[in-house]
């Protein structure tokens, strides 16, 4: 089963493990570090927030620590669409 991590700092890195215990594995990153964007980790295609129009709407993971970076988050989901605790979860 496949969802789409949003973030692959330590925290992000920590939560894939977990849920790859679990079966589950990202079809894609988001990720806002552009050394990173186009890149495959773990198979999962690296992509920017906007690409997220652009892919298979699956169920998003947000592995972002930081109120404010999650708040941004929260806004840039609301935008395109997404409903918090239905399209996406904060996890950290």
């Amino acid at each position: 089963q496949t969802y789409i991590l949003w973030g692959y700092g330590d925290t992000g890195k920590t939560l894939r493990r977990a849920l790859l215990a679990h079966g589950k594995v990202p079809s894609h990153i988001v990720e806002i570090h552009p050394g990173r964007l186009g890149n495959r980790i773990h198979n999962a295609l690296v992509i920017r927030p906007e690409d997220l129009m652009r892919v298979p709407r699956g169920r998003v993971v947000v592995s972002v620590a930081g109120i404010q970076a999650r708040q941004e988050i929260r806004q840039v989901m609301a935008r395109l669409g997404y409903v918090e605790l239905h399209d996406f979860v904060c996890a950290a």
